[in-house]
């Protein structure tokens, strides 16, 4: 190891024992969101650790909901939630350097489809008949873009078109991790969005709407189609299968 990965290796280590002096703090004295922590002073008078390492912990712990610093009263505990959680992973920087396996991209598009599916089925179940409005805004929007041949911001509808379906199960757990696994696979289905396709694609997203208005059963099936072009390595998509 050369002596910069060394260096580095070090700062990580230090940063890493103010994290888990700021947690262990946290616990044993039974911290409640809104209380204070120690102060950069204490935890590095404690560690005996310099204020640049201190400094760079609580920005890592801030940036991931754990804490916020707040002035004129120091650090204090934030209260963490499920969307605390699911925005560690909506960095951009790591969705534009995410590397996806074709393995990857099938075990990601199977679990959007299960996500998708469930949705519907949620739906279809319930008695909410007003609940497409959003959906038939977008199509409409789409209907132009496809018109016009503009694939990128067709592109940008579709991933509201796909969640507008998610959010039909009512279910934010579920729409926040939908959000997760979409943007990674936003490059292996950009090949998908040409001009030639936009028009097929663009039946699929009306024949869904449909069938969701008229509660029919087969929408599953037509998600499912849909989805088995879409999302796939960009060295396998073929044609797109016919629309039935």
């Amino acid at each position: 190891m050369n002596s910069l990965g060394a260096y580095r290796n070090a700062a990580d280590s230090r940063v890493s024992q103010v994290a888990d002096e700021i947690i262990s703090y946290i616990t044993t004295n039974g911290l409640q969101p809104g209380d204070k922590l120690l102060s950069e002073s204490q935890i590095s008078e404690n560690l005996n650790l310099s204020k640049t390492s201190v400094r760079e912990c609580i920005s890592r712990l801030n940036n991931i909901g754990l804490i916020n610093s707040v002035q004129g009263k120091g650090l204090i505990l934030n209260e963490v939630t499920i969307d605390t959680f699911f925005r560690q992973f909506h960095h951009p920087a790591m969705n534009l350097f995410l590397k996806l396996s074709p393995e990857d991209v099938r075990n990601i598009k199977d679990l959007r489809m299960l996500i998708e599916t469930h949705a519907v089925e949620r739906y279809l179940e319930s008695d909410e008949k007003d609940s497409l409005e959003e959906m038939a805004g977008l199509l409409q929007q789409m209907k132009e873009l496809c018109q016009s041949g503009d694939c990128i911001n067709y592109m940008k509808l579709d991933l509201l078109f796909h969640k507008s379906i998610v959010n039909l199960a009512r279910n934010n757990f579920l729409y926040n991790l939908y959000s997760i696994l979409r943007v990674p696979t936003l490059r292996e289905v950009e090949v998908a969005f040409s001009k030639d396709n936009l028009i097929t694609i663009q039946m699929y997203h009306e024949k869904i709407h449909e069938n969701l208005k008229m509660k029919d059963r087969n929408v599953v099936s037509i998600i499912q189609k849909h989805l088995d072009y879409l999302v796939r390595p960009k060295s396998t998509l073929e044609h797109h299968p016919p629309l039935v």
